[in-house]
């Protein structure tokens, strides 16, 4: 299982980040720059989740982790469908298209938290513990290929930013909904908090769907009178 969700959380983060750089480079009128920059807080946002959540959690039992992992899924699919259009509300104001950089690197933090708190309750220790890990890390590396490959040359060839972009949300709040689910067999039903956060996040995506309204001109013209032109 724990190779399951490394490889999904993989897909998922660098989904989104195929996904952003999309509106990068749109809000950025398609300069150099663009990628460089989107990847910079990606990675740094990766960095810091993968470094603080195992800090945080080290003393943590494993149905806890587990907890904190659900969490982290929620949170993240439920406030990735969002950032699209924030991108969006900066260019209209005249800000600059990273002004809302901190969310992505937030973001970024906690896709990047699951990696390596799945190895922390799923890898004991021992002789085989290297190769359990190395496992759970290829398993990541493969989900973040084919999430790479699959938003970029497959999904975007068919389907839109906000389809897009609500699908990831959904399935990455599923994903975090299946932890709790799995967490839950050592203590009985989920905490109303997790059952509380599970169904907020699932309302929240479909709810995000009329902020990619007239997005494209947003990040193309901000705030020019263009802006009013729908495509």
């Amino acid at each position: 299982m724990a190779m399951f969700l490394a490889g999904l959380s993989g897909f998922l983060a660098l989904g989104f980040e195929i996904a952003w750089f999309r509106v990068f480079s749109m809000a950025a009128a398609d300069r150099a720059p663009a990628f460089a920059l989107l990847l910079s807080i990606f990675l740094a946002g990766i960095a810091a989740g993968s470094y603080l959540s195992e800090k945080l959690t080290e003393r943590a039992s494993p149905h806890t982790v587990a907890q904190v992992i659900g969490m982290l899924l929620l949170l993240a699919g439920g406030i990735s469908v969002y950032l699209p259009a924030l991108v969006g509300v900066a260019r209209v104001h005249g800000w600059s298209f990273l002004a809302p950089a901190p969310a992505f690197f937030l973001t970024a933090a906690m896709f990047g938290s699951v990696l390596p708190l799945l190895c922390q309750i799923s890898v004991l220790a021992g002789d085989q513990a290297g190769s359990e890990v190395s496992l759970v890390y290829v398993s990541n590396i493969i989900g973040s290929v084919l999430g790479s490959l699959g938003i970029g040359f497959v999904l975007m060839q068919h389907f839109g930013l906000r389809q897009i972009s609500l699908q990831l949300g959904i399935a990455t709040v599923l994903a975090g909904g299946m932890v709790l689910m799995i967490a839950r067999q050592e203590s009985g039903f989920p905490p109303v908090w997790a059952t509380l956060l599970f169904v907020a996040a699932l309302v929240a995506v479909p709810l995000a769907s009329p902020r990619f309204d007239s997005l494209y001109e947003k990040l193309t013209f901000g705030d020019r009178p263009e802006t009013r032109t729908t495509f």
